[in-house]
């Protein structure tokens, strides 16, 4: 049977998110990807919720604490006083963490091409090819040219939904392999338990 997303749905799954706004958009992608069964939708909401933090974030903030900049960053805040100095300084951290590399070779590259979407794209190379994903699916949106329509929530969710395509994780969330799509998702076992946990919560609401 199957399983759809709705706004009193979504909001129990994840109630401090913009349902109203989001559950549209995210029904939508899902449709457009053959994200219909209670087993594809969860493992799908599953993954988002912890990218987006509960479907609350669109955007990286950069509102590190100097103990968040030497764990995540360890090669570019080599010290508690290199942290400590860049802290209140989103586009100084944006550039040391995320310049010179995946795409991003151009001063700025790095705060321009931050964290955004519902499966967290970062690195102009992402946006690009996350554009590619777009195309395939029959949206045409240049994200390298206009990073910041990642995080819209109806961009943001067809992006979801295309990667999700892309990546082939449909047949791995029939078989309830959720280590398997949270590879394909994020290239490791990144957050395997709090993937679970929501891929869990979610088969409450849609199951």
């Amino acid at each position: 049977m199957p399983a759809v997303i709705t706004v009193p749905t979504l909001q129990r799954f994840a109630p401090r998110c913009a349902a109203a706004v989001l559950a549209p958009a995210l029904a939508s992608a899902a449709a457009a990807n053959a994200i219909s069964t209670p087993a594809r939708v969860c493992a799908w909401l599953g993954q988002i919720y912890v990218e987006s933090q509960a479907l609350t974030v669109l955007e990286e903030k950069f509102n590190y604490t100097a103990a968040d900049l030497l764990k995540l960053w360890p090669k570019h805040f080599p010290t508690p006083a290199a942290a400590q100095a860049a802290v209140g300084k989103p586009e100084a951290i944006a550039e040391a963490a995320y310049g010179g590399r995946f795409g991003n070779a151009n001063p700025g590259d790095g705060w321009l091409y931050r964290g955004r979407g519902l499966i967290d794209l970062t690195f102009k190379d992402e946006y690009q090819q996350a554009g590619h994903w777009l195309h395939d699916r029959g949206i045409d949106l240049d994200l390298v040219a206009t990073p910041a329509l990642a995080a819209d929530p109806n961009t943001a969710a067809a992006i979801a939904g295309a990667f999700w395509t892309a990546k082939g994780c449909n047949p791995h969330a029939d078989a309830g392999d959720i280590p398997a799509v949270t590879r394909l998702v994020t290239g490791a076992q990144t957050d395997l338990a709090q993937r679970q946990a929501a891929t869990r919560r979610a088969a409450l609401i849609w199951n």
